[in-house]
């Protein structure tokens, strides 16, 4: 388990992690290919897995909070959690803005067998969380076609929330109600023929700048 005060004490006095090969070799990847797009190179998504698998979480959690690859941390996510026991994918996870890009693409990437700690977190997440994660959950949920979320997920299925998703272009609005009503249907808790809205057009945006990201931060 990451000791945050450490850690959060290290990052403010810029002392031992700042040498850390770990941190230093990471983030000098993902700096190569911000400068080098599509040239090849240092595979910035191998060095975050095996960081994983050598349960390095120390580094890891220096890396996301120095902030030096943002542009990556959906996919450094993604990676270390593919990786990943349940149990270590959920400590990883706690770490993220339930929510966020990286979150949900982390999320989405837990292990498909069944597990305890990932179950006991998704139950948490769909009672606490906002529309966003809790959506994410239930897609989680539907793709393994796990029963763990259909108590909540009978309450969400008459809720008025909804969650955004900018996609560049267009921001599309979806109803947490759909979700919640896609993952039922999916189990056989409700018919096959159930209407699930489809997603509105909120509004047409500018195309994202470098480094935006593509979910909106959690309120």
């Amino acid at each position: 388990m990451v000791n945050e005060i450490v850690v959060a004490s290290l990052i403010v006095t810029g002392t031992a992690f700042q040498a850390d090969p770990d941190v230093k070799k990471l983030e000098a990847a993902c700096a190569w290919h911000l400068s080098n797009f599509e040239a090849g190179g240092p595979d910035y998504c191998e060095i975050a897995r095996q960081l994983a698998r050598d349960k390095k979480w120390d580094s890891i959690q220096v890396v996301f909070a120095r902030g030096r690859c943002n542009k990556f941390q959906a996919e450094l996510a993604r990676e270390i959690v593919s990786v990943s026991s349940g149990a270590d994918a959920v400590m990883f996870l706690k770490t993220l803005t339930e929510g966020s890009r990286a979150w949900h693409l982390g999320a989405l990437h837990v292990p498909k067998n069944p597990d305890a700690a990932v179950s006991a977190y998704l139950k948490e997440v769909v009672r606490d969380k906002g529309p966003e994660a809790r959506a994410t959950c239930y897609a989680v949920c539907q793709e393994r076609k796990w029963p763990d979320l259909l108590e909540q997920a009978r309450t969400d299925s008459m809720s008025t929330e909804r969650y955004s998703l900018d996609a560049g272009f267009k921001v599309w609005s979806f109803a947490l109600a759909d979700a919640a009503k896609s993952y039922r249907v999916e189990l056989g808790d409700l018919p096959k023929d159930t209407p699930i809205t489809r997603p509105q057009v909120r509004s047409l945006v500018p195309p994202r700048l470098p480094g935006q990201p593509l979910f909106p931060p959690s309120k």
